[in-house]
């Protein structure tokens, strides 16, 4: 492969070495530092509003890396660096959707169901049910629902007189309040009723077992909790 690459069979001993250790250096480095750092969130950003052009664009990236691959003869570890960076962003976006996204749509079926549930609750009690004393929601007593990470939904509940307004709400996969949160909210007042009709019934369509995958970040997109928005 090498010989073909470069037109020399020494390009490997050479040059080649020098382009894979800095194109692997590059690309642990931003790949590790980019997940532990607020990169990971603007990736996750990216794939949730892009969808599958983030796929595309990852591969588009790995092709990009090919050529920088080809183009390593005369400057191997420049172009070694670029392909690793590169290289990094696709592993960035594949753990963006293999740890994050699954998790997230599991989290989102649970708060439409959820919904689903209180508002059952409520025709049947006349209220929604209070939350406990660390704020987390437990239906008929059960334990406290928890998200898709293994974390009990935050639920805050407003009740006066006959009006009622709550919120659920996830703190997605970093576990503390940032954008990535999702949330459904409810209530009793005329406004949020009519607002949540038909609403309910598209969301679980969306986030079922088997939905197009366009339909899930769709769904994602409709959770998302806008930074700074207050409670109700």
């Amino acid at each position: 492969m090498f010989v073909s690459m470069s037109g020399s069979p020494g390009w490997w001993r050479s040059s080649g070495r020098r382009f894979a250790v800095a194109a692997l250096g590059a690309a642990v480095v931003l790949s590790c530092a980019g997940w532990a750092t607020p990169l990971r969130a603007l990736v996750h950003t990216a794939v949730v509003v892009g969808g599958t052009r983030a796929l595309l664009a990852g591969g588009a990236a790995t092709g990009v890396g090919g050529l920088l691959t080809v183009a390593g003869r005369r400057h191997p570890r420049a172009a070694g660096i670029l392909a690793g960076l590169l290289l990094g962003a696709v592993v960035l976006v594949a753990l963006v959707f293999a740890l994050v996204v699954p998790r997230e749509l599991r989290t989102a079926r649970t708060l439409v169901e959820l919904q689903g549930s209180m508002e059952g609750a409520r025709r049947r009690a006349g209220s929604y049910p209070p939350p406990d004393l660390e704020g987390h929601l437990r239906l008929d007593g059960a334990s406290p629902s928890l998200d898709g990470f293994g974390r009990p939904l935050a639920y805050h509940l407003t009740s006066r007189w006959q009006v009622a307004t709550y919120r659920l709400t996830s703190l997605g996969y970093d576990g503390r309040a940032s954008d990535d949160d999702l949330c459904v909210e409810g209530g009793t007042r005329p406004a949020v009723v009519f607002a949540d009709a038909g609403r309910l019934e598209a969301l679980l369509a969306s986030v079922a077992p088997g939905a197009p995958i366009e339909q899930n970040f769709a769904a994602l997109r409709a959770l998302h909790c806008p930074e700074g928005r207050p409670a109700p």
